[in-house]
């Protein structure tokens, strides 16, 4: 195994693992305001709306919509239906 696949495999890693810390830090994020009577909707148009803010401070207008498309993509493609998301 050549050193850049290596290094390339520890980032994929580290990446994942980042991922998976996140989802559940916005997954205790969100039942919190459950708990707190905050609707569905509000919530995620709070959260949408302040990652998509992050985003653009950080890349710009371009990324944010990079990253919807993404998104929509993944919705469309059923990736993130309750049965089927994980992160």
């Amino acid at each position: 195994m050549s050193q850049d696949t290596s290094h390339n495999d520890i980032e994929a890693m580290i990446e994942e693992e980042q991922r998976l810390v996140a989802f559940e830090n916005h997954t205790q994020a969100w039942a919190g305001t459950l708990l707190d009577g905050i609707d569905t909707r509000i919530s995620a148009d709070a959260a949408i709306s302040t990652a998509l803010t992050e985003i653009i401070q950080l890349g710009g207008e371009a990324e944010a919509l990079d990253l919807l498309e993404r998104i929509k993509t993944r919705v469309l493609s059923g990736d993130l239906s309750p049965e089927h998301s994980v992160h």
